[in-house]
Formats: structure tokens, sequence, C-alpha cells
């Protein structure tokens, strides 16, 4: 199935046959307002390498979805989208996301950019203020970054599966957090450093995996910091082979 013909499940569209009498009809004005009434659009599995022009005309998308596709990057046009509020990244080829692109998003609630090339999050990410779920995991960050401390509605973060070193202290503004999944990672807190990053204001943590990772604490310890989560790692300091 093409791209129209994913964008004409969504509306009613004259009989139309040629790719060029589809993009005319996408753009012509007087048909804007039938496009305008679009709010979810699912676009995976379609061998995407980059988004077509056509999907700017919807203004008014609050879910997404590009999943499974080929993407290696996202244009700094998705700004356009001010009301999305759900987008699936996952399984592409993303290396980056658009920095000021990002920063429009601000009602996204939900973002999966899982299974990627992703090496760096954007700064942009502090404006995310309403987003609840960030997964990440299955990419190649070697950091967080400090802005993501203002993502103060955030409840679930999943950073496995990539080549984290240490945590950034601004995580201790995440006290909505619910669910923290780090597994699989670098990560080499000893409990002193664990505890200088002021991770205790998580009073909400149900759940915390930190299993593979070169982390010198014990479980008894991280307890002291979250008495009320499912804590899942190495019992003992246990290099990864």
């Amino acid at each position: 199935m093409s791209i129209w013909d994913a964008l004409s499940d969504s509306i009613y569209e004259p009989k139309i046959k040629t790719i060029e009498q589809k993009r005319e009809w996408f753009e012509e004005e007087k048909n804007q307002a039938l496009l305008d009434t679009i709010t979810i659009l699912k676009l995976q599995i379609r061998g995407l390498i980059s988004l077509p022009r056509e999907i700017y005309q919807l203004r008014n998308l609050k879910k997404l979805d590009l999943s499974q596709n080929q993407l290696e990057f996202l244009p700094e046009s998705i700004k356009i989208w001010t009301q999305l509020e759900e987008l699936n990244l996952c399984c592409n080829q993303l290396t980056r996301l658009p920095h000021d692109g990002m920063k429009h998003l601000r009602n996204l609630k939900s973002l999966d950019a899982s299974g990627n090339a992703l090496e760096c999050l954007a700064g942009s990410i502090r404006y995310l203020k309403q987003m609840k779920i960030l997964d990440v995991e299955e990419n190649y960050l070697k950091e967080l970054p400090e802005e993501i401390g203002h993502c103060s509605s955030l409840e679930v973060l999943k950073v496995s599966s990539n080549e984290l070193v240490q945590l950034p202290t601004e995580l201790k503004g995440l006290t909505a957090l619910v669910e923290f999944s780090a597994a699989d990672n670098e990560l080499q807190h000893s409990s002193e450093e664990l505890q200088a990053l002021g991770l205790s204001t998580w009073k909400k943590v149900k759940k915390i995996n930190l299993l593979q990772n070169y982390q010198d604490t014990t479980v008894e310890f991280l307890k002291t910091l979250w008495p009320s989560a499912d804590i899942i790692m190495h019992s003992h300091y246990e290099k990864k082979l």
C-alpha cells in the first residue's frame, strides 16, 4: 500500500489514479478542511526512507506511527504538528532527532524512538513537559541530556541497551517517575555516587531495572532509596561478558 493509499484510509478521496493527481488533490487548498479532520495516521512498515511532502498537509495530527521503516532523519518541519500526542519512531535508522522540530511538540505525551541509531538526544527535550512515556531503548546513547530533568510529567523512562556510563543528577527532577529501565548499559555508580545523584526524589517509582551493568552497589542499598520499588539487578557486582 502506498503513502497515498494510507492517507486515503482516513478520508474520502475522489477516484484519481496517477501519483501526480494524488499529489495535486492533497495540495489543493479547497481540500484542506477535510485534511484537517485527520488526527491519526499509521504509516508503519511502508519502506519509507523520508517523509512524503503530503504528510505536512495533516496539520492536526495527534497520533503518528512511523515505526518499522527506513527513516535516517526527521526534518525540522515536524514542528507543524503542535497537537501531536503520540509519536512512534521505533525500528528505523535515525541517528538524531531534530532540535527545533521537537521543541514545538509541546503536547507530546508518548515518544517511542527505540531500535534506532541515536547517539544523543536533543536538548530541546526540555520543552516536552507533557511527556509521560519516553522509550529510547536499543540505541547508542552515551549520555542523557541534562535537560531531561525538565520533563516533570515523565512516568516511564526506558533507556536500556545503550552505552550509558553515568546518569545525570538532573534526573532527580523526574518526581512523577513510576518506571525506570536502564538495563544492559555501562553504568558504574557506587552506592555513594547513587546517593549523591539525589534520586530518592522518585517517591512514586514502582519498578527499576538495572540488570547487566557495572553497578558497584546492592539491592539492599537501592531499597533505602526506593523502598516501594521492584528492583531488578545483579545481587553482586558483576561485569558484563
